[in-house]
This record gives structure tokens, C-alpha cells and sequence, in this order.
């Protein structure tokens, strides 16, 4: 394991947006990284990228208190399993995950209470979305490209389950039309495809 420190940020007090890209040699790169991690209370835009980070440090990055948008690209966390803990991203409106080999993440309104935007790119082995995101209730977009069929079914489950109840203000995004294609696993979904002239 490469161990990094990456905590003179934190004093940085009116810091507010951070962007922190780690490029190393293969070789270096595909080890996990211990960046011994402290940020700025004030930071509201944070993209880490390349950091592989375990997702177990997540929890320094979910008790910020100021932060609303966090992009995670190009294997910015290592690890299959992402559990996040209540109370830890208090006011996050928009999350990308970019590029990981996260494969179940578990969460629900408790998690993100005033999350708006998500955005997976490239999660090919992430195998749902957590059905309990649906509960949130300012979440506007679910926004999916080049992710798993049964991620993108689970958004359109998520859609449909907060259409039942009468939130019809969730949109579900796929920017990728073979990845909605292989999600129409069902009649319903198909005709509601092509209802929308997909």
C-alpha cells in the first residue's frame, strides 16, 4: 500500500472547491492508496481522481458540512462494497461515480437526505441501484451511461415505484440507448419505450 498524506488542505478554512488527481505508473496505480485524508470544513465541490481510496475513508469526505457536489472518477475508491453512514452527507445535491469496481452499495434517504442529481458513468460491475434512493425527497435525475442493464432497470424500478406514489418528478436519464435496450425486460417497460419514441 502507497501511503500519501493529503491533509495540509484543512487548513485551507475558505477553500470551497478541490479538485485532487492522482497519476502514477501502472505499476504504482493499481495499488490502494492510504492518503491519510482531512479537508477543509468549508468545501462545498470536491472530484477526487485516481486515488483509489478505500471506500472504509469515505466517512472523512461524508462529514463535511458544507459539501454539495462530489465526483469520484477514474477509480477514485477501491473496494466492491460501499456502505455509507448516517448522518454523513448532509446537504450533497449531486454525486458522479465515474469508473470503479464498486459491485454493492447499500443506501437509502438516510444517507443523502438532500441529494438531487446522481450520476453513474462506467459502473460495469455495480449490480443495482439501491431501491431506498427513490425515497429521497428532492432527488430529481438518475442520470446512467455505459453502466450494467440491471442498473439501469433498477433506476427505471425506482422511476415507476415513485410514479405508484405520485412523485412524478424523478426523470431517469440513459445515455447509452444499448444499455435501455437491455434493460426492457419486461412488456410494460418495452411499450413504455415505445411510447416515447425510443
Amino acid at each position: 500500500m502507497v501511503s500519501i498524506r493529503v491533509n495540509n488542505f484543512i487548513h485551507l478554512h475558505k477553500l470551497e472547491t478541490l479538485k485532487c488527481m492522482f497519476i502514477a505508473k501502472d505499476n504504482v496505480a493499481r495499488e490502494p492508496l492510504s492518503l491519510n485524508l482531512a479537508f477543509p470544513l468549508n468545501l462545498k465541490k470536491l472530484t477526487l481522481s485516481g486515488c483509489r481510496i478505500s471506500w472504509e475513508e469515505m466517512t472523512v469526505i461524508g462529514s463535511l458540512p458544507e459539501l454539495e457536489e462530489l465526483k469520484l472518477r477514474d477509480y477514485a475508491f477501491e473496494g466492491s462494497v460501499w456502505e455509507p453512514n448516517e448522518g454523513e452527507f448532509t446537504k450533497l445535491k449531486y454525486l458522479l461515480i465515474d469508473r470503479n469496481k464498486l459491485e454493492h452499495w447499500y443506501a437509502d434517504y438516510t444517507h443523502f437526505p438532500q441529494l438531487q442529481h446522481l450520476c453513474l458513468n462506467h459502473c460495469f460491475e455495480l449490480e443495482a441501484i439501491p431501491t431506498e434512493i427513490g425515497d429521497i425527497g428532492n432527488l430529481e435525475m438518475i442520470e446512467l451511461f455505459r453502466c450494467r442493464s440491471s442498473v439501469v432497470a433498477s433506476a427505471m424500478l425506482i422511476q415507476e415505484q415513485q410514479q405508484s406514489l405520485g412523485n412524478e418528478g424523478l426523470r431517469v436519464r440513459v445515455n447509452s440507448y444499448r444499455d435501455y435496450v437491455d434493460s426492457l425486460d419486461s412488456t410494460s417497460l418495452r411499450q413504455r419505450a415505445y411510447a416515447r419514441g425510443l
